[in-house]
């Protein structure tokens, strides 16, 4: 449901690829020069973003604050604790929203959050970086599953696993003492033995590269 949030897990956890490039975006790992661009999908989206994501009631924030934030969120992808990415136009580099794969309190799950500006919705463009991201966090054994947890009356959010082939696990209301206090939530997921029959395999697998713009091969 959202990128953004500070992981529940502090663990050092397998590397996801620094660079995951699918047939229409590249999602990658955050650079501090990358504050400038967020800060303007962010304004332009804040309104929308803030009925479901609770880290957008934090904004609007200075730009230092957002460099910072930027930074904390390379640091801990580097240690491999958490995986807080940005998703970028393919053609024109242009910034489209915040991913991840997320680390949490279930062992051996990797959770896919996100976030789009407005002007990318309604392309399908979600669904093919969730895809990917499946792929990546089972085909390179990062995890054995991989959930996505949203609001269920965040219909566009909800439409991505659904459409993906996720399962619907289980629905639950958010502790009393949370930010989304009593709110439901959905978890929807798949796992490594499920994946072939779902609409993530129809997608190619995307391109992986390391930091330093080298090509990553998938295991053979």
């Amino acid at each position: 449901m959202s990128s953004g949030a500070p992981s529940l897990s502090a663990a050092p956890h397998p590397a996801v690829p620094y660079r995951i490039a699918t047939t229409r975006v590249v999602v990658r790992a955050y650079e501090v020069s990358d504050a400038e661009a967020l800060e303007s999908v962010m304004l332009e989206n804040h309104e929308r973003l803030s009925e479901w994501m609770p880290w957008a009631w934090d904004e609007p924030q200075t730009l230092d604050t957002r460099r910072n934030l930027l930074t904390y969120f390379r640091k801990r992808f580097d240690a491999g604790e958490d995986f807080t990415m940005g998703m970028f136009d393919g053609n024109t580099g242009a910034f489209l929203g915040g991913t991840g794969l997320h680390p949490r309190d279930v062992p051996d799950t990797l959770e896919i959050g996100y976030w789009m500006a407005a002007d990318a919705v309604g392309k399908g463009l979600m669904q093919e970086v969730a895809a990917a991201l499946t792929r990546v966090a089972l085909g390179l054994g990062l995890a054995s599953r991989v959930e996505i947890r949203c609001d269920p009356a965040n219909l566009r959010s909800r439409r991505v696993p659904e459409a993906l082939g996720f399962e619907l696990e289980r629905v639950f209301a958010e502790p009393a003492d949370s930010p989304l206090a009593l709110q439901l939530t959905e978890v929807w997921a798949v796992d490594e033995a499920c994946l072939p029959g779902t609409q993530v395999a129809a997608y190619p697998r995307p391109t992986l590269a390391d930091a330093s713009g080298s090509k990553l091969p998938w295991p053979t």
